[in-house]
This record gives structure tokens, C-alpha cells and sequence, in this order.
């Protein structure tokens, strides 16, 4: 690995977590010599950030509104469905009084309104966490994969 990427990329691993935006962080890389293509950067900001591709525009998409497909990832899923949503979910956990929040995903046929994919989340999922004593209160969507193959 050159030597410019490894300085770019020590510096987005002990960036992450800053709420530093991706531009300003390939101008403290550059401005330190660590420089290489920019959508490799960008991808790995991502990585070290663990950040899904368009995630800041799928959050801001309303809950009574489907996501725009340019802010779909194509790729080709290992399930013969034209869809995966990932999304943050939170539950509440009664023995301690506290909510959580973990990344989930589920796969669908459904092109819908991020709200209808939070809804489809909770019917689906509910007696899952509640064997764990967990309750779900939110499903927020922050990814759609779109399986490569499959119309919209």
C-alpha cells in the first residue's frame, strides 16, 4: 500500500466517530500527504465511520416517502429478493429501564415509504425481541440495497 493511503487511512481511523464531515477529512489527509482517489477515501470514511453508502440522505428521506433509487446500492444480494433495508432499531429493555439501539436488516420484495418499512420491520420482528425481553419502540431506515438483476 502506498504510502499516502496508509497516512489517509490512520488518519480517518482516529477521526472516526468526530462527526467531522467526510470533506474536511480528506482536507486534514491532504494537507498531512495522505492522499489517493477520492472515492476510495470516501469509501473508507465510511468504513471506519460504519456508515452505509447515502445513509445521511436515506435519514432525512420523510416517513411518508419512498427513497429516491439513485440513493439505492446496487449489489447482488445473497437472497432472491429485490431488496434489503437496513436501519437502526430501538427497544426497550424493562429489567433495566433503558432503550437500545442496534443495527438491523431485513429483506423484502417491497419498494414502500420508509415508514411502511419500519412498520413491516415491527410486525415481523416483535416476538423476536420479545423472547429476549425486549420491547421495540422505532425502526429507522438508513439503507437500501437494491438486488442488481431485479427490477425496481
Amino acid at each position: 500500500m502506498p504510502l499516502a493511503k496508509a497516512i489517509g487511512r490512520q488518519i480517518f481511523r482516529a477521526m472516526a466517530g468526530k462527526n467531522i464531515k467526510p470533506m474536511a477529512l480528506i482536507r486534514i489527509a491532504q494537507n498531512q500527504g495522505g492522499t489517493y482517489r477520492k472515492q476510495d477515501m470516501l469509501s473508507d470514511i465510511r468504513k471506519f465511520e460504519d456508515r452505509l453508502r447515502h445513509e445521511t440522505q436515506v435519514l432525512s428521506t420523510p416517513f411518508d416517502q419512498k427513497v429516491s433509487k439513485g440513493y439505492m446500492v446496487e449489489t447482488e444480494l445473497n437472497q432472491p429478493v429485490r431488496y434489503r433495508v437496513h436501519g437502526y432499531v430501538t427497544m426497550y429493555d424493562e429489567e433495566t429501564d433503558t432503550y437500545l439501539r442496534k443495527k438491523a436488516s431485513f429483506y423484502t420484495d417491497d419498494y414502500e415509504n420508509t415508514g411502511n418499512y419500519a412498520e413491516s420491520f415491527v410486525r415481523s420482528y416483535w416476538q423476536q425481541y420479545k423472547e429476549e425481553a425486549l420491547e421495540i419502540s422505532d425502526f429507522e431506515v438508513r439503507a437500501i440495497e437494491h438486488n442488481t438483476g431485479f427490477q425496481y
